[in-house]
């Protein structure tokens, strides 16, 4: 579109008095794009437009405690609240403690 004096006039009206600038860019015959383009580099503030910004969501560090040496069996299910794993001292080379090593394990005569 060819930005003449009388449609950058009636561009910086319509943004005055609050019109959509769909509205503006019917009047215009052009599209909202180059009417929003338009007034952003003639950097008319439109009474309407609120501008929000949006603060960056700070993760919380998780509490990660080493499992190194305790037992891994779980208690509940994952997504459950109340879900938790033994913790208990493991047999050697094991993942598990005694009582769980015999549960996951077949001990003994097979």
């Amino acid at each position: 579109m060819d930005w003449t004096t009388h449609s950058i006039k009636i561009l910086e009206n319509g943004y005055k008095t609050g019109q959509a600038a769909s509205y503006i860019a019917n009047l215009l015959g052009t599209t909202k794009g180059s009417v929003v383009g338009k007034a952003h580099r003639m950097n008319f503030k439109h009474p309407g437009a609120i501008l929000t910004i949006k603060s960056p969501k700070i993760k919380q560090p998780e509490v990660v405690h080493s499992t190194i040496g305790k037992c891994q069996y779980p208690h509940g299910h994952p997504k459950d609240a109340g879900f938790y794993f033994c913790h208990k001292q493991v047999k050697t080379n094991s993942p598990y403690c005694l009582k769980h090593y015999a549960i996951c394990y077949r001990v003994g005569k097979q």
